[in-house]
């Protein structure tokens, strides 16, 4: 990867301009980080060359390690939108629900590994949707069995 990155500077006569590299926190990223910055030194008098980590990345990695503490918790939550999502019986019976009991009726929704704040999204749309998914539960026993209990609701 450094001697591709290398050839690039060189093709495009950015060895001299260049004076940082960021990438993510991956072992190998860091690596090429590390002899890039050597080999520019070494080679075109770059002394002035970093490597970054992503700050972006750091912080993702933190608030992952936070959400481990409670991931038991939101498995729960995922694997009940998870449930509603493909069931078109249950995203009918809980749009019925929400009309009934006028409440914004919104569509279950996933997180993602690679969506760094779908978690905090598929959260924020059980909560608002509650209510409506407490009275789903209650009518529907397989619903019932994945609904978050009061111990997870303190967690999120």
């Amino acid at each position: 990867m450094a001697d591709a990155i290398k050839s690039l500077l060189h093709e495009f006569e950015l060895n001299n301009k260049v004076i940082a590299l960021t990438t993510d926190n991956e072992s190998a990223m860091v690596v090429c980080g590390r002899l890039l910055a050597h080999e520019l030194e070494a080679d075109f008098n770059n002394i002035g060359f970093s490597h970054y980590r992503c700050a972006a990345h750091v912080l993702n990695l933190a608030a992952k390690q936070g959400l481990e503490m409670i991931d038991s918790s939101i498995k729960k939550v995922r694997q009940l939108m998870g449930k509603i999502k493909v069931s078109t019986r249950l995203c009918d019976e809980l749009r019925a629900i929400c009309d009934l009991k006028k409440i914004k009726h919104l569509k279950a929704e996933l997180d993602i590994e690679t969506r760094w704040n779908s978690t905090y999204y598929m959260i924020k749309k059980f909560k608002k949707m509650e209510p409506a998914l407490h009275l789903l539960a209650a009518d529907n026993s397989s619903v019932a069995l994945l609904y978050p209990d009061s111990n997870d609701k303190e967690n999120y």
